[in-house]
């Protein structure tokens, strides 16, 4: 059963919590597409194809969930997907930024990585305070002569 598949699912229905008395778990974190593709990871431990039609903000709903639920491995594959699907699209310099913005709070070091070396490209050719906290809040130097970044 799902219960004994994740443990935060287990506990909310064996813990003496509302849920356990109500025999009903109400998800108000995610719509239910995501709660679906969770649930079907927990039972499958693979990824339905529907993820992969996600947008990028669906995806960090997803990563948010995964996180909540405590499922490390699917997190770990919606950062891949994150990646992919980034490098696949053409992207602004906001979209970098608003892309961090969403997985700087989530482990994600793939998708953190591509941002940071997006960022520290820009930061380049242009030298925006916003950019230096945002490589600064990560640790990393840039040489802006190199175009290249180190974590220190």
């Amino acid at each position: 059963s799902v219960l004994s598949r994740n443990l935060v699912l287990g506990a909310m229905m064996s813990a003496g919590m509302q849920e356990t008395q109500n025999k009903v778990i109400n998800v108000r974190d995610a719509n239910s597409t995501t709660f679906r593709i969770l649930l079907s990871f927990i039972y499958t431990n693979t990824i339905t194809s529907m993820s992969s039609e996600m947008t990028i903000d669906e995806t960090l709903e997803l990563v948010d969930i995964a996180t909540m639920y405590q499922e490390p491995a699917l997190v770990k594959l919606c950062d891949c997907s994150l990646v992919s699907k980034f490098e696949g699209m053409p992207h602004s310099n906001d979209d970098t930024l608003k892309l961090w913005q969403g997985v700087a709070q989530y482990d994600l070091p793939c998708t953190k990585l591509l941002c940071i070396k997006d960022l520290s490209q820009l930061l380049c050719v242009e030298k925006s305070p916003q950019l230096c906290e945002v490589l600064f809040y990560e640790g990393c130097v840039v040489d802006s002569y190199e175009s290249t970044w180190v974590k220190e």
